[in-house]
């Protein structure tokens, strides 16, 4: 038997606001708000009887159980909304998702409003079954009338549906249902029509699915995870009928769509169940706390990139140019830092700067190319410069202002030569708009900043990076080099020699080789599992039809006479590159000696992507 719901019970409810240490500037970080189905209670909605042990407490809310949704997010403040919901007996009311969606809307911007330091502080909503389809309606709303409910829809970063009826509970049969309440109370008891949304083909619900996945046109979606049924419900229990079984929300109902941009997620629970645990060890519960931590750590890039949409520095980025790969290795816990250490905020941020370095071919390009591939929407603005030197620094700056159109030229000023037009004024104008006060979620990438610089350096290629920074404390800073020492000026990381199974990985996909061919073990042994010596080496062998024994014979042979032209390679980490790349070098000066030469000039006026 539901318990009544009283006026206590209705509206908006804190469950859990976090301590001032998990807080920053004492403000959450997250509003966690969750939603209820139809004749159910608020709070018992979310509760799961425990065994015995705990006479004083015998159930469990995870939503405000210290140790379950609140220790997965303690920075979150986690409320629930309740509203009266049954359709037959006393309590009767008639019910309506667009009734129950716009008292949510009042509720939670009333709520937001007072308790809110940030307006933009990410939103995430939790369902069951007919509180889903209130959630569809409040989001519809909340973007149809965005002034009326300031910051609803876009704040919005995840939803979380258990067991909605997207496309009707097919196991709730609304005849058999109502023959039996009517046996049981009087007409002006029942609101059957509370059930109609419910049923599969209701236009209403067809109408409100339609109007929802306008709202998913667009970029930056909020993250959707569907959580459906895998076991019975005795739907009978609803009215105090005989045990009827039958799944209320299958599969093919409880997703909202089968696109990948949908989470889904079985639980092997029932329809009423499916919401409620009552142990952090519950495999069901670990999967919906998988689902939320993800969300909540997405949600600040998600609020980034929206804003980038409409922001007046926000620049085109392509990646034309890009010295890319066809295929990078995957390097998990570097992209994890880079992710922690680069993404922005939803609180105010000073500069970052992050450095990458390592050997040369170890990988730092691909791995920063990969960023952003994954996250260049989040930005608004990207400048990937080449710091090879002074002057392709300055080049790329004054590359990046002509394509934001920073320093408009005229007919005669377009008509000089790069040489007679002053490139540094350029590049420093590019960073002066960097550093504007408003100007705060662009991202510089500097690549390849190898030499190290000190002053009265011989070294005509060295030069100050920090010379070349923004004068502003905002903004987001890569850098790949060589150099340890370039971690006095920021966060840096040393991306690492792969792994033997990464290194035996990338060669065989480059070469079409087994793991198990003769030689090839050896081989990403004697390459040093540098990447780039490996790409080399696999490139050749594809190519040329070279067996790995071959291979190694020739680079033997490389090396030997490469160490007796060039002792100092002896000592020189990337010997593996240098010979890798001579014996593709050899190979193509026999085949063709102009093409050789040609090379070589190439080299020789910019090796960046030789």
């Amino acid at each position: 038997m539901v318990r009544r719901v009283t006026e206590d019970d209705i509206g908006i409810r804190i469950l859990y606001e976090p301590p001032a240490h998990e807080a920053a500037d004492n403000v959450p970080s997250i509003d966690i708000v969750a939603i209820h189905g139809i004749g159910a209670h608020p709070d018992d909605t979310w509760c799961k009887k425990v065994d015995a042990g705990r006479p004083e407490e015998p159930y469990v809310n995870w939503l405000s159980d210290a140790r379950m949704l609140p220790a997965v997010v303690p920075q979150a403040r986690i409320m629930r909304y309740g509203y009266e919901s049954q359709w037959f007996g006393e309590e009767t009311i008639s019910l309506k998702a667009s009734t129950v969606a716009q008292r949510l809307l009042r509720g939670l911007t009333r709520e937001r409003k007072v308790s809110l330091k940030h307006p933009s502080r990410p939103l995430m909503f939790i369902a069951h079954c007919f509180g889903g389809l209130v959630i569809l309606k409040t989001i519809v709303d909340a973007k149809r009338s965005g002034d009326k409910w300031p910051g609803i829809y876009k704040s919005t970063v995840g939803i979380l549906f258990f067991g909605t009826p997207f496309r009707g509970a097919g196991g709730l049969n609304q005849s058999e249902m109502l023959l039996a309440i009517q046996s049981q109370y009087d007409d002006d008891q029942i609101q059957g029509s509370s059930l109609n949304i419910l049923a599969p083909g209701n236009e209403t619900l067809m109408d409100l699915m339609e109007l929802f996945f306008e709202t998913r046109q667009e970029k930056n979606l909020a993250h959707v995870a569907c959580f459906y049924e895998q076991k019975p419900s005795n739907v009978g229990a609803i009215y105090k009928g005989s045990r009827i079984q039958k799944f209320v929300v299958d599969e093919s109902s409880g997703c909202l769509d089968q696109s990948e941009r949908t989470e889904k997620y079985p639980l092997s629970r029932d329809h009423f169940n499916m919401n409620k645990f009552g142990k952090p060890t519950e495999e069901d519960f670990q999967t919906v706390r998988e689902a939320i931590e993800t969300m909540v750590e997405q949600a600040p890039a998600l609020l980034a990139a929206r804003d980038q949409q409409h922001d007046r520095f926000a620049v085109p980025f392509h990646f034309t140019g890009l010295p890319i790969t066809g295929r990078f290795v995957a390097r998990d816990t570097d992209m994890k830092k880079m992710r922690r250490n680069l993404l922005p905020s939803n609180t105010p941020d000073g500069r970052k700067i992050y450095i990458l370095y390592g050997l040369g071919g170890i990988g730092k390009t691909q791995l920063a190319v990969a960023y952003l591939r994954e996250h260049q929407e989040i930005y608004s603005a990207i400048l990937w410069l080449n710091g090879n030197s002074k002057d392709t620094l300055m080049q790329s700056l004054a590359a990046f202002g002509k394509h934001a159109g920073l320093h408009p030229v005229s007919e005669a000023a377009a008509a000089k030569t790069q040489d007679s037009r002053d490139i540094e004024a350029e590049a420093r104008a590019v960073l002066r708009w960097l550093a504007l006060p408003g100007n705060r979620r662009w991202l510089m990438i500097v690549d390849n900043v190898d030499r190290e610089y000190s002053r009265g350096d011989e070294d005509p290629l060295a030069y100050d990076i920090q010379s070349f920074l923004p004068p502003a404390d905002h903004g987001y800073i890569m850098i790949t080099s060589r150099l340890p020492s370039l971690g006095e000026i920021g966060i840096s990381t040393e991306i690492k020699r792969l792994d033997a199974e990464q290194a035996l990985e990338l060669v065989s996909d480059r070469s079409g080789l087994p793991h198990g061919t003769e030689g090839i073990s050896q081989l990403v042994k004697r390459l040093g599992y540098l990447p780039l010596a490996l790409v080399q080496a696999g490139k050749y062998m594809r190519e040329s039809g070279t067996s790995c024994s071959k291979y190694l014979e020739l680079y033997e042979s490389s090396w030997t006479r490469l160490v007796a032209e060039v002792p100092q390679l002896r000592d020189y980490e990337n010997g593996s590159i240098q010979t890798t790349w001579t014996i593709s070098y050899r190979r193509v000066e026999h085949a063709n000696p102009t093409a050789a030469k040609l090379l070589q000039l190439w080299a020789y006026l910019d090796h960046q992507d030789v």
